[in-house]
């Protein structure tokens, strides 16, 4: 129990008053991703960082986007910045994931060649990354790279089970050996052909036994017609 006092002058008088208040047990923080739900304190060992397309890089001309994966959760996103400067949402999406950001390709377009970086900017705090952009190919040149949608990188090694991305290894079936950045060929598994009788082989199971009966009915019914005709020749 506390007991307040509150105490005002007025005409040369004070006035003087006093409550009790029962204490409320302090129960301690409850964090959630790093967030504590009773104050909104951040808890001291969380640390925002990005977990995926760290590095990547997107060549001018593509159609393809880049995306960052931050650990802050998606509740608690704010902005996204580029090169220090907050970015327009017009110009990326996000989604749950836990904070999944996609640059869209048209503006990456407006991005000089070079590094930049990117940050991810959440309550728990700010995850930075650096990406590259790439000069398109020149008119002489028909170099084009396959780039992973989900990290950036455009390096990838043909396995058993597809195309892996040597960065994040991501996998892929799709025919993509004819890019420069491929390394093997990767062979699609076909299915067996189903089992077919050659002409002329040897017929076995069900085709052995009809085979069978086809002889059995000719000679009887061979010996039925002798018998016949020799009957045929009594009565004359």
């Amino acid at each position: 129990m506390t007991t307040y006092t509150a105490s005002v002058e007025f005409n040369g008088q004070t006035h003087t008053a006093t409550k009790d208040v029962t204490d409320i047990p302090a129960t301690g923080h409850s964090y959630d991703n790093g967030k504590c739900t009773v104050c909104g304190a951040i808890a001291s060992d969380f640390k925002a960082v990005i977990t995926a397309g760290a590095n990547g890089s997107w060549q001018k001309g593509i159609k393809d986007s880049l995306s960052f994966t931050s650990n802050a959760a998606y509740k608690h996103f704010r902005k996204v910045q580029v090169d220090g400067k907050d970015l327009d949402a017009a110009n990326y999406t996000v989604k749950e994931g836990s904070t999944i950001v996609t640059l869209k390709a048209e503006y990456l377009e407006t991005l000089s060649v070079g590094k930049h970086t990117l940050a991810i900017v959440s309550d728990t705090g700010t995850a930075a990354a650096e990406f590259t952009i790439q000069t398109a190919p020149t008119s002489t040149s028909s170099t084009r790279y396959y780039v992973c949608q989900s990290c950036g990188h455009h390096d990838w090694t043909a396995t058993d089970a597809g195309y892996r991305c040597d960065y994040c290894g991501k996998v892929v079936t799709e025919q993509i050996s004819g890019y420069p950045n491929v390394k093997g060929i990767y062979t699609a598994p076909t299915a067996s052909p189903a089992p077919s009788t050659a002409p002329g082989s040897p017929a076995t199971g069900d085709e052995s036994n009809l085979v069978l009966w086809v002889v059995v009915l000719a000679a009887g019914s061979a010996a039925l017609a002798r018998s016949f005709l020799i009957q045929r020749k009594k009565e004359q």
